[in-house]
């Protein structure tokens, strides 16, 4: 049991086992809302408000099998590496709207190579432009190249000034 205090539990498990309404709600999706809601005011009420972030975490917390943890091949890859059985791309999620990413919508290598023999065929130079990579490339370059290049900008006129208000030794 996530509750390791008894009283709490029996009192629960006793109500739930008859199936009786909890608050005198009988609707199915509200039973469990109420059930929740009754088992959380009584642990709060016990002063065991760690409990129920424990439990909200013991099932909303995404869980890793072994392999996924411990294994190179399931750890996160660089961005615009190939997963080896799907061929598709990893790519960069934007960060202001990850709730629009499509997982099923990202490139795969034997559609971007599709794509640049159309360009290749139609005489213009291949490059990601053309492809279905430029909206990936797009968020990469906005989200982290473009920062990581002012934050390089910044840190050499940092030392800049700093070379500048060396004293120099006249030899």
């Amino acid at each position: 049991s996530m509750i390791p205090y008894e009283e709490i539990c029996r009192k629960h498990r006793e109500q739930w086992a008859q199936n009786r309404p909890c608050n005198g709600v009988s609707e199915p999706g509200a039973l469990s809302v109420a059930r929740w809601e009754k088992l959380a005011g009584d642990l709060a009420r016990a002063n065991k408000r760690r409990i129920i972030a424990d439990i909200i975490v013991g099932f909303t917390y995404p869980r890793l099998d072994i392999d996924v943890s411990k294994k190179m091949n399931h750890l996160l890859k660089a961005p615009f590496c190939v997963h080896p059985k799907t061929g598709k791309v990893c790519v960069p999620i934007d960060p202001k709207s990850p709730e629009d990413f499509d997982p099923d919508a990202v490139p795969t290598v034997a559609q971007l190579l599709n794509e640049i023999n159309r360009c290749e065929k139609s005489d213009q130079p291949a490059s990601w432009h053309q492809t279905s990579m430029k909206e990936w490339m797009d968020i990469y370059l906005a989200t982290f190249l473009e920062g990581l290049q002012e934050d390089v900008k910044a840190d050499l006129q940092k030392k800049g000034r700093q070379t500048a208000e060396m004293p120099r030794a006249d030899w």
